[in-house]
């Protein structure tokens, strides 16, 4: 058997989100209206969201050196791992702050909230320190 390339990967994942995205956001059509959808409609845009940053990591990594090539030629650098936690953890935090409410009521979710703030501080100093600051 052939082995696969990280290359072959990281085309098959881009290629294939946009479907997905587009299955998930007809899932958001067909949902009833009503009480309590938020929370699924919250969690189906979520999905749509970490499938699309999945992609554009899967796209802009293509070995150790892609960033320095991609700077060198005006294009755009993949993201280290701080940076794509931070944008995960951006791109699901309104799902979790809806979800700890739910299930824990709107003050006991204060710490939930705290955990997710320095999370993406953490990320952020990570970043600052590498040079990497983009916001």
């Amino acid at each position: 058997t052939k082995a696969v390339t990280w290359g072959e990967i990281a085309n098959a994942v881009a290629m294939a989100a946009p479907q997905v995205a587009d299955y998930l956001r007809l899932g958001t059509l067909l949902m009833p209206d009503g009480g309590g959808t938020e929370l699924t409609s919250e969690a189906i845009h979520s999905s749509i969201n970490l499938i699309s940053l999945a992609a554009d990591v899967a796209a802009t990594r293509q070995g150790p050196l892609a960033r320095h090539r991609a700077v060198s030629k005006g294009g755009v650098a993949p993201m280290c791992a701080a940076e794509i936690i931070l944008e995960a953890t951006r791109r699901v935090e309104l799902l979790v702050e809806m979800s700890a409410e739910r299930a824990r009521g709107r003050r006991r979710t204060v710490p939930i909230i705290a955990c997710l703030e320095l999370l993406k501080a953490i990320c952020r100093i990570r970043m600052a320190v590498r040079g990497l600051d983009r916001d």
